[in-house]
C-alpha cells in the first residue's frame, strides 16, 4: 500500500525502540538499586503492563477509528514529557520509589493505546497480504532497540548518571513525534478506512474472535506464554543484579543479548511463507524450552549472556508465530481490535506472571523462574495442539456428513 512510507516508519522506529529499552532498563536498575528486592522490582513491571492489560482493547477501537499517524503523534509527545520530568526529578535527588511506580504506571498508560495503533499501523502502511512480513520487520526494529538501547543506557550512566538517560529519552520520543507526522503518507486518505464510529465496538470485536474455535484456544496460548515465560527483563535484571551482581553499564550489556536472539528471530518471522499454524507455533516452544533451561542454569554472566541469544531466537519465533496467526485471523476492518485483545491477554499474562516471578525468585532461587515457567508453557502448548487437531477432525466428520 504505503511502501515507501513504511520504510520510513520502520527507519524511525529504530529510534523509539532505542529509547524504549533505554527507560526499561534504567527503570529496572533504579528499582533494585534502591530496594535491593525482586518482589519490588516484579511490582513495578506489573505496574507496568496493567494499564495495557485493561486498555489495549480501547485502545483497538482508537486504531480502528481514528487516524493513526495523529494518535502516534500524541503518544510520543505524552513519552517525551513523562520521561524529562522524570529525569529533573533524580537530577535533583528527588526520585523515590513511589514516584518511579507513578512514572511506571503513567508510561503504561501511553503504552496501552500506543501499542495496537503501533501494530495496526504497521500493517495498514505495508498491506494486509503481508502481515509476517510487518510483524517481523517490527519485530527487528523491537529489538535493534532492546540491543542498541541498553548499550546507550549503560555508557551514557557511567559517564553522565541515570538522569542523562531520561533527558535523552525525551529527546528521542519528541523527534519521533515530528517525524512521525512529517513523514506520514502523502496520499493517506484515511476517511476512505475508517470505520462510522457507530460501528466500532469492542463488544464486536469480541464477538467475532468467539466465533472462532481454533482461534480463542490460540489466544489461550497467548495467555500461558505470556504468564509463564515472556519475563525476560525481569529475569534478567535479577540475574545480572542479584544473582551476578553485575555493575550497570555490564547490567545493561546483557540485556542486548537476548536483544540480538529476538532480532535473529525477527528476521526468521519476516521470511515465513504461507499461512501460520499451532503446530508451527508449538515446535517453536519446543526449541524455546530447552533454551529458556540451558540459560536458567548458566553458571557466569558470559554463559548466561551468550545462551540468551538462541532463548531469544526461538522465544522471538514463538511470539511472533502466535502474533500472525491472530492478525490472519482477523476479519476486515477488526485488524485493530483483534490486535487489541491480544495485547491485552498478553498483558494480563504478564502483568500476574511477572509477580510470580519476583516471588519465586526471592524465595526459592533466582534462576527458579527462567526454568519452570518455559516448561508449563510447553505443556499447556502440548494440550492446545491436541485439542486443535481433535477440533478439525470434527470439522471434517461433520464436513463428510454434511456431503452424504
Amino acid at each position: 500500500m504505503y511502501e515507501n512510507s513504511f520504510r520510513w516508519f520502520f527507519a524511525i522506529t529504530l529510534f523509539t525502540n532505542s529509547a524504549l529499552w533505554m527507560q526499561r532498563v534504567n527503570q529496572d536498575w533504579i528499582a533494585l538499586d534502591i530496594s535491593k528486592s525482586a518482589i519490588v522490582l516484579g511490582v513495578v513491571t506489573s505496574l507496568q503492563f496493567l494499564p495495557a492489560f485493561i486498555l489495549s482493547l480501547q485502545g483497538g477501537k482508537i486504531a480502528d477509528r481514528n487516524n493513526k499517524a495523529k494518535v502516534l503523534v500524541i503518544s510520543n509527545l505524552s513519552f517525551s514529557g513523562i520521561a524529562v520530568v522524570s529525569g529533573f526529578l533524580i537530577q535533583n535527588n528527588r526520585f523515590t520509589i513511589e514516584l518511579l511506580l507513578i512514572v511506571t504506571t503513567l508510561f503504561g498508560l501511553v503504552s496501552a493505546v500506543d501499542g495496537p495503533v503501533r501494530l495496526a499501523y504497521v500493517t495498514e502502511l505495508n498491506g494486509a497480504e503481508r502481515i509476517a512480513r510487518g510483524i517481523g520487520l517490527n519485530s527487528l526494529s523491537f529489538n535493534f532497540g532492546r540491543f542498541v538501547g541498553p548499550i546507550i543506557a549503560g555508557s551514557i550512566a557511567a559517564l553522565f548518571g541515570v538522569h542523562a538517560i531520561q533527558y535523552l529519552v525525551g529527546f528521542v520520543y519528541l523527534c519521533t513525534a515530528i517525524l512521525v507526522w512529517a513523514l506520514r503518507p502523502v496520499n493517506y486518505d484515511f476517511d476512505t478506512m475508517q470505520v462510522r464510529p457507530e460501528q466500532v465496538t469492542v463488544a464486536e470485536g469480541v464477538s467475532r474472535l468467539r466465533e472462532q474455535a481454533e482461534t480463542k484456544l490460540v489466544i489461550l496460548y497467548v495467555f500461558a506464554v505470556s504468564l509463564l515465560s515472556m519475563h525476560f527483563p525481569t529475569y534478567i535484571a535479577i540475574m545480572a543484579r542479584l544473582e551476578f551482581d553485575l555493575p550497570i553499564d555490564k547490567f545493561s550489556y546483557v540485556f542486548s543479548s537476548i536483544a540480538l536472539g529476538f532480532g535473529i528471530g525477527g528476521i526468521l518471522i519476516s521470511r515465513v511463507q504461507g499461512r501460520m499454524s499451532v503446530a508451527r507455533i508449538f515446535r517453536s516452544t519446543q526449541l524455546f524450552t530447552f533454551c529458556a533451561i540451558v540459560t536458567g542454569l548458566a553458571p557466569t554472566p558470559t554463559t548466561f549472556s551468550l545462551s540468551l541469544i538462541s532463548t531469544g531466537i526461538f522465544g522471538m519465533l514463538m511470539v511472533g508465530s502466535l502474533n500472525a496467526y491472530v492478525q490472519e485471523a482477523s476479519p476486515d476492518k477488526f485488524n485493530g481490535r483483534f490486535v487489541g485483545i491480544y495485547i491485552s491477554v498478553f498483558t494480563a499474562g504478564t502483568t500476574i506472571g511477572v509477580l510470580f516471578v519476583g516471588l519465586g525468585a526471592e524465595l526459592i532461587n533466582p534462576r527458579f523462574p527462567m526454568i519452570a515457567g518455559p516448561c508449563l508453557t510447553l505443556l499447556i502448548g502440548w494440550w492446545i495442539l491436541t485439542r486443535t487437531r481433535l477440533l478439525k477432525g470434527l470439522d471434517s466428520c461433520q464436513g463428510t456428513t454434511d456431503s452424504k
